[in-house]
């Protein structure tokens, strides 16, 4: 006969390794960006602590952008600068530039962002809500952009493909956070839909 004790031990054990495997998932996300000061936020939760791997495949020896990326922990109603990265200087040596970011840290429970740009715009201070550096500029399509960093295959680095690995991680968003100005075209195509269904009731 089974008794309850092992078989409470034994769904702690399962409860456990399902953490564990989920805690060591492995996602990638792909998109686009059309120009210079596009920026991309992808949430991810990590459930136990431990080291997260999260880099892209972007660069692709000059024919893409130079990416940059920052990782943000989620603190209230805003997120807080954890980390940033440019240029990856972890990964075995690439000839023509080691132009994609990569991250390789240690994350305690919680809800994170990712945000993925262009280099060189950089987060304009340590919460997300201040944005970037580059928001207020006019936006320049890549296909008519210089992009000021390092390009050994200049004018070739045109594309705006990315790929984002991450690994250790629990969860990833299936699609990028909208950003605020997304939200508020979708908040003014539902108010400008009501005032007209309101107005052919009346």
């Amino acid at each position: 006969m089974i008794s309850d004790t092992f078989l409470a031990r034994l769904a702690a054990a399962s409860i456990t390794l399902a953490l564990a495997s989920a805690a060591h998932a492995i996602e990638t996300r792909e998109g686009s960006i059309s120009f210079h000061n596009d920026v991309r936020t992808y949430d991810f939760s990590v459930s136990l602590p431990g080291t997260v791997d999260i880099s892209s495949n972007s660069w692709q020896h000059g024919v893409n952008f130079d990416p940059a990326a920052s990782i943000w922990a989620r603190s209230g109603g805003d997120y807080t600068l954890v980390a940033q990265n440019d240029d990856d200087d972890i990964s075995s040596f690439d000839p023509l530039g080691n132009f994609n970011f990569r991250f390789h840290l240690d994350l305690g429970a919680g809800s994170y962002r990712l945000s993925l740009v262009a280099s060189p715009n950089a987060p304009a201070g340590t919460l997300l809500s201040q944005g970037f550096t580059a928001d207020g500029e006019t936006p320049i399509a890549l296909a008519d952009w210089t992009q000021p960093g390092a390009n050994p295959n200049f004018p070739d680095q045109k594309g705006g493909f990315y790929s984002i690995t991450f690994a250790g991680v629990s969860s990833v968003g299936a699609q990028p956070v909208p950003e605020p100005a997304t939200w508020l075209l979708i908040g003014l195509g539902v108010s400008g839909l009501l005032l007209r269904r309101h107005a052919q009731s009346a």
